[in-house]
């Protein structure tokens, strides 16, 4: 039988029993009513209707049949609902469904995994591994939650593995383990994950997928070790925590989402069980839809850092086009949830979700200067700037009321239809913001230009191109404490957001995968045409050299000298335009200070470099 005979058999079952299977449903007058799980509700808001086959919460306005019911209410896809539907009505799904070969290589991998979660669970816990739990808190609670175990430094899995009998069974078991990452071989086999804390990876439906593996000793190169993407782990349209958190969510009616799998830890921990995290810094198309579906109200609680907030800017773009308009969790002074939670506490954390703000809101602020300008072709331009954050929200009522509020802000008389007239012009001459849009990409706009500041924004400095060629042709340079100091320099949003990605990920990724993380950023369409030019020179240049501290510290000198060379020339030449248009004699004289100023320090800066 066909897969519609089944959903016309849920048809026919009456929409109240079904949904009561759930929730608990009264019938009053003519009504069946029930509590709305999809909302705090303290009134019975939810009525189903066997009649229409409907059901409708006219407090927040869900409604649907009894497959679209069960999907919100377990946070699962269509197929899957269908499932659980079918053993409500008391029938076999296997009965309707088409008939498939199992695949050899997934039921292996599954077994395997579940083999290794049960080995480094029983694995004898060290002293450095009972210190890392006692430092952060995790009770033995926490580690059954999450399956939390160890990976020795014995090749634990390899000898299982090699322990099975001799057989087909067996060169597959290896085989299969291999390509999923879970061991490697140089003559004899040994074990991927070696002195490594262990967490399980579970897809959305609780299947194990995989790991994330956490350095015990410092001198261990990676911190983070992610198995390696393959047919069943795919770490984008993966998301941490989920079978856990779904029903949550659904009954909370919003979502909290993290980066790092002791930041989701943490906030289960703390009572936050509504949280997921993303595996990476991305959440792929596939995660988003699943997170819309069960939820409109979604936090980003990523961590206060750079790369933490480009993710947060790409999350938002994504959502904001599917009319979402998630709000961002400031965790300052401190750097993440879990280090939040630590210091603050769960009450603390509970008042900077009420308060937290739309992040559409602070990136319109941050494109903000300290004083409004008085000239009002400056003021216009501010008021594109905006055009392009609140792009991806088409000109529906959320971006209409922003851009109401930023003109009165900004002391502009035009009257709202004007303004969204202008916006209306704006979304039909750029409709790569509409697809694709981060603060640190906005452009001038055409209609106002500025020709002067476009051509800074877009170009890179001599210094700037040095520091992304030696980054990405000697990735070693992320770890020296020098980079730190290069980021303040640079003079680029988008360059300095590159290097500390690529920081990031540098320490969680094998270094066989550098170049690959790079070709993945320069063809996300991410960064600007300029900076994706250097880093493809530089990459098809990669080849990585191990050089001493002294060497790197060199390297960097020269790379700041140019880099504070560049700003100077940059400074003096827009010094010069100010000269040539000031037709006061009394407001050149400073001018011409500034001047003699900029070419004393570019008269040193020559002259160390030569010393």
């Amino acid at each position: 039988m066909a897969l519609s005979d089944l959903k016309d058999l849920i048809k026919d079952t009456p929409i109240s029993q079904v949904i009561g299977s759930y929730i608990k449903l009264t019938v009053r007058g003519n009504h069946i009513q029930g509590l709305c799980p999809f909302h705090p509700d303290t009134k019975p808001s939810l009525i189903v209707n066997d009649q229409k086959k409907l059901f409708m919460c006219f407090a927040c306005q869900t409604g649907g049949d009894a497959i679209t019911f069960v999907q919100k209410f377990k946070g699962v896809g269509f197929v899957d609902a269908l499932k659980e539907l079918a053993q409500v009505v008391g029938v076999q799904f296997s009965q309707y469904e088409e008939e498939k070969k199992k695949n050899p290589k997934r039921e292996m991998a599954r077994k395997i995994l579940s083999r290794a979660v049960k080995i480094y669970r029983k694995t004898k816990p060290s002293p450095v591994y009972q210190e890392f739990l006692k430092k952060r808190n995790l009770d033995p609670q926490t580690c059954d939650t999450f399956s939390l175990g160890l990976a020795p430094n014995n090749s634990i899995i390899s000898g299982y593995l090699n322990s099975l009998p001799e057989g087909e069974e067996k060169k597959l078991a290896l085989d299969v383990a291999q390509e999923i990452g879970l061991i490697k071989k140089d003559r004899t086999y040994y074990d991927t994950f070696r002195d490594r804390i262990i967490f399980p990876i579970w897809d959305r439906f609780g299947h194990l997928q995989g790991f994330t593996s956490r350095a015990l000793f410092a001198h261990q190169k990676a911190k983070y070790m992610n198995s390696v993407g393959s047919f069943i782990f795919d770490k984008k349209n993966l998301l941490y925590g989920f079978h856990l958190a779904k029903t949550p969510i659904s009954q909370k009616d919003a979502v909290i989402v993290c980066e790092g799998n002791m930041d989701l830890i943490a906030l289960h921990k703390f009572g936050f069980d509504n949280s997921i995290a993303i595996m990476g810094l991305a959440l792929g198309e596939q995660s988003q839809n699943v997170l819309k579906n069960l939820t409109s109200n979604i936090y980003l609680g990523l961590d206060n850092d750079d790369a933490g907030l480009m993710a947060a800017e790409r999350i938002n773009h994504g959502l904001m086009l599917s009319g979402i308009i998630p709000k961002y969790l400031d965790f300052s002074p401190h750097k993440d949830p879990d280090e939040f939670l630590e210091s603050e506490g769960a009450l603390k954390l509970q008042e900077l979700i009420d308060t937290a703000p739309a992040l559409v809101d602070i990136l319109i602020d941050k494109s903000m200067p300290e004083s409004i300008p008085t000239l009002m072709d400056k003021k216009l331009t501010l008021l594109k700037s905006a055009f392009a954050i609140l792009a991806p929200l088409g000109n529906n009522l959320e971006a209409s009321e922003r851009l109401a509020f930023l003109a009165k802000r900004l002391g502009l008389k035009s009257d709202p239809l004007q303004i969204n007239q202008a916006f209306e012009e704006y979304l039909k001459d750029h409709p790569a913001d509409r697809e694709r849009h981060s603060i640190t990409q906005i452009q001038t706009p055409k209609e106002f230009p500025k020709p002067n500041l476009q051509k800074t924004e877009q170009s890179l400095g001599h210094g700037e191109k040095l520091f992304i060629q030696e980054i990405i042709q000697n990735p070693e340079y992320l770890t020296h404490g020098k980079v730190s100091e290069m980021l303040d320099l640079v003079k680029q949003t988008d360059v300095s957001l590159l290097v500390s990605r690529l920081r990031k990920i540098y320490f969680e990724v094998d270094e066989s995968e550098f170049p690959q993380i790079v070709m993945s950023l320069i063809n996300s369409g991410e960064l600007s045409l300029p900076l994706r030019e250097v880093a493809g020179a530089a990459l098809y240049r990669y080849k990585p050299m191990e050089t001493t501290d002294e060497i790197k510290s060199q390297v960097f000198e020269d790379i700041k000298a140019k880099i504070l060379v560049d700003r100077l020339m940059e400074q003096k030449k827009m010094l010069k335009l100010e000269i040539d248009d000031c037709s006061d004699e009394k407001n050149l004289d400073p001018l011409m200070q500034k001047l003699l100023g900029i070419e004393k320090d570019l008269k040193k800066l020559k002259t160390l470099k030569l010393s």
